[in-house]
């Protein structure tokens, strides 16, 4: 039986399997007119060779990825990260799941 999903650019954290890692190879990055709350801005967001939802980059997911790869986003296309869920955010009051980037390198073998 097919679930529905409503249709989303997004990755969200019930995309991802919440056992395990997730390697991803980046793509490409984009910067994207994002509304958070009632906060407007740009936001980088990254695609995946494997997946077909952008990941829109928060603060701390966005200094893993600087502190693995450096500020130089054009050079982030075709490195590994591993994604992963963790089940303990806090976010608006209330604790949800959210999309995580590991913060050490993926070897190119994987």
């Amino acid at each position: 039986m097919a679930l529905y999903k409503p249709p989303v650019s997004f990755l969200r954290a019930s995309d991802l399997p919440g056992d395990k890692d997730t390697i991803v190879t980046i793509q490409s990055v984009t910067e994207e007119d994002l509304r958070y709350g009632t906060r407007p801005g740009k936001k980088p967001v990254l695609w995946f060779k494997e997946l077909e939802s952008g990941f829109a980059l928060n603060v701390g997911n966005g200094n893993v990825v600087v502190g693995l790869f450096g500020y130089e986003m054009d050079n982030w296309a075709g490195r590994k990260i591993a994604l992963y869920i963790d089940p303990n955010v806090e976010f608006n009051g209330e604790r949800v799941s959210a999309i995580r980037v590991r913060s050490h390198v993926i070897p190119d073998a994987l």
